[in-house]
């Protein structure tokens, strides 16, 4: 933690966390590891403490989350986004006056809009995009929110609140990078990049399900490329019951957006008009590339360098020893391109240009083929 963090000055000492399954879970363990001596207190269900506290993840654990909030500085909501309103209403009356309060939900617009009126000024609507496909506290880890883009939904007024800037430096502080937008715009973008995509992945794998029932052969012909398409598809509902149901017109509104993109495929597929579909896929081409660049908000970009592959086992454990005898971190991590036999590519991304240099230095002395990131 910032060396700030460490000072009794520092706006936050004290964090209370509600709910601690994947998310919250997670932001426990990551405070207990890089800001330890922030004082975390966890509520949730005896059996979810147990595995919490045996984890080293919390310095105390309650069944209460009104006993939760007493001393607390910060307050991170984490329960199932269907019981989220229900225990900010709970707790909203026993809050400190000096506290600010945020919450994890993947839908920011009507929790906003309850909290203005229950904590006016005192709560930051938040949406780390990190997650897994699995739930739960066994699945939580201190390194979830590394290098993720950590969404805030702040009020004109709780930006000025002394404990919103101590917010966006823990969030730093646990690996995520915080960027600050509009809630409408938050819930529209979370539906085309999260919310729509988990649905996508249930569509194809159940395409996929449903034509092996007609030739079992298809499932031995699912490449990687189907994999990595569907891996989310392992989720399971109930931990997306309550987002779909809280952000349906958001969602609704990029289906319709993708339907539409599906229906230019087929139709250019149906006239072979070989210069539309060039076009569609020049155009995914480009925005997909810039996805790993485009920086809003507080939102920093990385520098980047690109690693020339070979297929062989221990490539990537060589990769990263050279790296860490010459002291470097990667900030992020990426396979581009892969063939079984002949290699691919990896992107990698680290702190500064300075590192990006020594990084090629250490990776050409050992023999890698690497080379800057235009």
């Amino acid at each position: 933690m910032p060396a700030s963090a460490h000072t009794s000055k520092f706006p936050i000492r004290h964090v209370a966390i509600i709910g601690t399954g994947l998310i919250g879970g997670s932001w426990a363990l990551a405070l207990k590891r890089h800001a330890p001596d922030v004082q975390v207190t966890a509520c949730d269900r005896p059996s979810v403490l147990a595995v919490l506290t045996s984890r080293g993840g919390c310095d105390h654990g309650v069944a209460d989350p009104v006993q939760a909030v007493a001393d607390a500085d910060l307050v991170i909501l984490a329960p199932p986004l269907a019981f989220l309103e229900q225990i900010l209403r709970t707790i909203s009356p026993h809050v400190r006056r000096d506290a600010l309060v945020t919450d994890v939900g993947s839908v920011k617009t009507g929790i906003g809009e309850v909290a203005d009126k229950l904590l006016p000024g005192r709560f930051v609507g938040g949406h780390p995009m990190a997650g897994s496909e699995f739930a739960g506290v066994t699945h939580a880890s201190p390194l979830l929110f590394e290098n993720a883009a950590y969404a805030l939904c702040p009020t004109p007024a709780s930006t000025k609140h002394r404990r919103f800037e101590a917010l966006v430096e823990l969030i730093d502080t646990i690996g995520a990078r915080a960027l600050s937008l509009d809630a409408r715009a938050h819930d529209l973008a979370a539906a085309h990049v999260s919310h729509v995509p988990q649905l996508l992945a249930i569509a194809l794998t159940n395409a996929v399900g449903t034509h092996t029932r007609v030739e079992p052969m298809t499932r031995l012909l699912a490449g990687g490329g189907f994999r990595d398409m569907t891996r989310i598809a392992s989720s399971p509902y109930g931990t997306w019951a309550g987002i779909l149901a809280a952000n349906t017109p958001a969602i609704r509104h990029a289906l319709a957006s993708v339907r539409a993109q599906l229906d230019q495929l087929e139709a250019a597929l149906a006239a072979d008009d070989t210069d539309a579909l060039k076009a569609d896929f020049d155009a995914a081409n480009q925005t997909r590339h810039d996805v790993p660049n485009r920086r809003k908000g507080l939102l920093r970009a990385y520098p980047e360098l690109l690693l020339h592959a070979v297929d062989r086992p221990g490539f990537l454990a060589e990769v990263f020893v050279a790296l860490a005898q010459a002291e470097l971190n990667v900030k992020d991590v990426e396979l581009l391109l892969v063939r079984e036999g002949t290699g691919g590519s990896f992107r990698l991304a680290f702190a500064s240009d300075d590192e990006i240099g020594r990084a090629l230095t250490a990776l050409e002395d050992a023999g890698f083929s690497a080379e800057r990131k235009a």
